[in-house]
């Protein structure tokens, strides 16, 4: 995806020791090292569970301990939202503040003066989180309210959705041929790239900047990624607490910022 979107890039392949948190947060620490603006991210863990007794299991201590890890300022870490939707609730490294958080579309060719309309991913992670705060630069509104006053996301959002995917070519383990793919893994790299193509990055305060870039953002108003009133691992409710009642921001897209979808999508470079 970098290739595609930043054809220019000089890209930087890090691979972890292992797929521990730890060894992966080290990870990003090796990227900057080597001299990347931008490092993409494309894989999360929850921060709650179910446990086999049907009890919500968070783990706000454990994950806190590595959110060193990814506040290199002067240096954009993107990293995706999820792909199982609303239900498998707020996933980090998506939920620190210093990361600019993921989400993801389904994109369709239209007739209108763009060519494309696009939707919420109904796969979309989003979700408040159970202990990161909210950082200055994300406003409450009517439709936005994470209990405890705790991070929401997502920041921005790309193309995810497998239905509508990205062609990519494929030499290993198959014979060879173009499949589409998607999944929010694809859509932090599209972002991390289009931030490379500003060349912004230095100055950027992780994703502030997203939240007042207008219509430099193209606004996905349609689609969601949870019923009402379903809780997701976290335990936290999509909907208003009325039965039946429609879904807020946090799993549904609406004008201005909604959780599958962010701010929207890039229109240009100006937002970043």
């Amino acid at each position: 995806m970098v290739s595609a979107v930043c054809p220019n890039c000089k890209i930087v392949l890090i691979e972890a020791n292992t797929n521990s948190t730890k060894n992966l947060g080290i990870s990003v620490g090796a990227a900057k090292n080597a001299g990347a603006g931008q490092i993409s991210n494309s894989y999360g863990g929850p921060e709650c569970v179910i446990n086999n007794k049907g009890k919500i299991v968070c783990f706000p201590s454990q994950i806190q301990k590595f959110a060193k890890y990814y506040n290199v300022p002067g240096t954009i870490i993107t990293a995706s939202t999820g792909d199982f939707a609303w239900y498998n609730g707020p996933q980090s490294p998506a939920d620190f503040t210093t990361v600019v958080s993921v989400g993801g579309t389904s994109l369709y060719p239209f007739n209108n003066s763009r060519g494309w309309i696009e939707t919420a991913w109904s796969g979309a992670g989003s979700g408040c989180s159970t202990f990161v705060k909210r950082p200055s630069w994300v406003k409450l509104s009517k439709s936005l309210k994470c209990p405890g006053d705790t991070r929401p996301t997502a920041d921005v959002s790309a193309v995810s959705d497998p239905n509508t995917g990205v062609l990519v070519y494929l030499s290993y383990p198959y014979s060879g041929g173009v499949y589409v793919v998607g999944g929010t893994s694809v859509a932090s790299p599209i972002i991390a790239s289009v931030y490379a193509l500003a060349g912004n990055a230095s100055s950027q305060k992780f994703g502030s900047k997203l939240y007042g870039a207008g219509t430099n953002l193209t606004d996905v108003i349609i689609g969601k990624n949870a019923s009402p009133d379903l809780e997701n691992n976290a335990g936290q409710i999509c909907g208003s607490n009325v039965k039946g009642g429609d879904p807020t921001a946090i799993c549904a897209s609406m004008p201005g910022w909604d959780g599958p979808t962010g701010n929207g999508t890039p229109w240009g470079l100006g937002a970043f």
